[in-house]
């Protein structure tokens, strides 16, 4: 047994075993057979080979409850290969994982998503296998939505078109022009989901108006961030747009090259 389904009982007597053994004998050499041993008898988790994906710290929470590998996962085949007889899977935004996947992995688990949604992962093949698939929801929605209000403030202030300007060796204050205050302006959300509700309760003290158009979430679930619910052409009204959307929704939505987003 090199992995796969794990039988408890038959994991915890030869762990038992190789702690006797350790013992016995005293030696490094013994602590080594013993630590390799325990490990045979671990099921496998591999990882995708990304930086965005900390083996360290999936092996420091499961433990000596599996053992994490990385892997370069650039096809469904390098998959297949390097999971086969995994229990779990840990893949980032980029990585498919298609039908044959849980057709070639029949030990799989778990299928881990190490950020928001789970686009890619083909869900009734899972569901078909017996397979659960997890992932983070609140994945960076803290460094984008402050990163979103960063671009917003700074296309209001104008700062590209200064940086520009200085650069070239000019220092006139017109270089930017117009400049509008921010308290004139509305903010218009395509999509109204965890990261622009969170960039919405950052925008909340800077007293622009704010609106959103997204059939999946009420009116009232949208006034509690000071946003009123918009029909999606009067959110192309305004002038200023930021864009979270989920890719369910970017399926049904064409944009006209007239209208215009900041997002």
């Amino acid at each position: 047994m090199t992995g796969g389904r794990l039988n408890k009982e038959f994991y915890v007597k030869n762990r038992d075993t190789a702690s006797i053994s350790v013992s016995s004998r005293g030696n490094l050499r013994a602590i080594q057979e013993a630590r390799a041993q325990r490990l045979a008898y671990m099921p496998t988790v591999v990882a995708n080979e990304n930086a965005m994906i900390r083996t360290e710290t999936l092996q420091s929470v499961l433990g000596e409850e599996a053992t994490v590998v990385t892997a370069a996962l650039e096809s469904t085949d390098d998959i297949i290969e390097a999971a086969g007889d995994a229990v779990g899977l840990v893949v980032d935004v980029n990585t498919p994982v298609p039908t044959e996947v849980f057709e070639g992995c029949p030990d799989l688990q778990i299928v881990a998503r190490a950020g928001v949604g789970v686009d890619q992962i083909d869900f009734e093949a899972a569901v078909e296998h017996d397979v659960t698939v997890v992932n983070v929801p609140d994945y960076c929605t803290e460094e984008v939505s402050t990163h979103a209000v960063s671009l917003l403030l700074a296309g209001v202030r104008r700062l590209t078109e200064y940086n520009g300007a200085i650069e070239d060796g000019s220092w006139n204050w017109t270089d930017g022009q117009p400049i509008h205050r921010l308290n004139t302006q509305t903010i218009g959300f395509l999509s109204f989901g965890g990261l622009a509700k969170r960039t919405a309760e950052k925008l909340s003290g800077l007293d622009c108006r704010m609106v959103a158009a997204d059939p999946y979430v009420e009116a009232e679930d949208m006034e509690p961030y000071g946003v009123e619910k918009v029909a999606f052409d009067e959110l192309f009204e305004e002038p200023i747009i930021s864009r979270f959307m989920r890719r369910s929704l970017m399926r049904h939505t064409t944009f006209s090259t007239k209208r215009r987003s900041n997002g």
